[in-house]
C-alpha cells in the first residue's frame, strides 16, 4: 500500500543541507565514579548539542562571525566556496523572513 503523492508544487529552494549525526548529549556531573553495582549522586546535569554535521555548520558560522576568513574558506570548500555559502545564507534568511511573514499573516 502506497501513499498518494501530493500534487501541490513546492517553490524551488536552495541552501545548505547538512547530513550526518545530530546529537543531543545528556551531561551529568557526579560526585564519584562508582564501582560496579555502586551508585553515585548526580550533582548537576546539562544538555549539549553536537555531531559532525552540526559541528561543521557551527564552526563555519562562528568563523564568519569572528572574521576568521581563512578558516571559513577552508570549511566552505566542500560547499562550493565561501562566496556560494554566503549567497546561500542570504537567500535562506530571505526565505525564512518570508515564511515568518506568511505564518504571522495566516495566523492573525
Amino acid at each position: 500500500v502506497g501513499f498518494p503523492m501530493s500534487k501541490k508544487s513546492s517553490p524551488a529552494r536552495k541552501g545548505l543541507l547538512a547530513g550526518g549525526n545530530w546529537i543531543i548529549d545528556q551531561v551529568k556531573l557526579i560526585d564519584v565514579y562508582p564501582q560496579p553495582e555502586q551508585l553515585a549522586n548526580i550533582r548537576s546535569q546539562a544538555e549539549g548539542t553536537g555531531g559532525a554535521a552540526y559541528n561543521v555548520l557551527i564552526d563555519l558560522a562562528r568563523s564568519l562571525e569572528t572574521g576568521q576568513m581563512a578558516l571559513a574558506e577552508e570549511l566552505a570548500k566542500p560547499l562550493g566556496g565561501l562566496d556560494a555559502v554566503q549567497a546561500t545564507m542570504l537567500e535562506a534568511w530571505g526565505w525564512a523572513a518570508e515564511l515568518i511573514r506568511t505564518i504571522k499573516t495566516e495566523g492573525a
